[in-house]
């Protein structure tokens, strides 16, 4: 292990990487209020598309790549791999919450929530406006 660090810490490429980043991150931490701005322009920007660019709707039976949304979504997704994978995460995330040494609640909540939206996600992109 430490052989490994010695060779990530000897790359010029990464400390100057390490240089760059820390820079930035030492101006976000001096100009909070640059930081809150540029965020707000960001969801602005996003919230100012038309929503018909951000619906989409599911390929009709024929169409080009139909076969392939047709297995990664309605087999996979919808199908029994993906509530599995969903409940997987939901008892991971109670896992975690129920033990601290895991990771806590920091990491047990997110887990919860993105397994019950990976179990509800046809639900959850309708609701978005997206077409399916």
């Amino acid at each position: 292990m430490r052989r490994f660090f010695r060779i990530v810490r000897s790359n010029r490429f990464t400390k100057r990487f390490v240089r760059k980043f820390g820079r930035i991150a030492e101006t976000a931490r001096r100009n909070p209020g640059a930081v809150a701005a540029l965020g707000v322009a960001a969801g602005a920007a996003v919230l100012g598309l038309p929503a018909d660019l951000l619906a989409w709707s599911a390929p009709t039976t024929g169409s080009f790549a139909y076969d392939i949304y047709d297995i990664a979504v309605n087999k996979i997704l919808n199908g029994p791999i993906g509530f599995v994978t969903g409940m997987g995460c939901m008892g991971a995330g109670g896992y975690f919450i129920a033990n601290s040494r895991a990771g806590g609640m920091a990491s047990g909540i997110p887990m919860i929530l993105l397994g019950g939206a990976l179990i509800k996600l046809d639900t959850i992109t309708q609701s978005l406006g997206m077409m399916i």
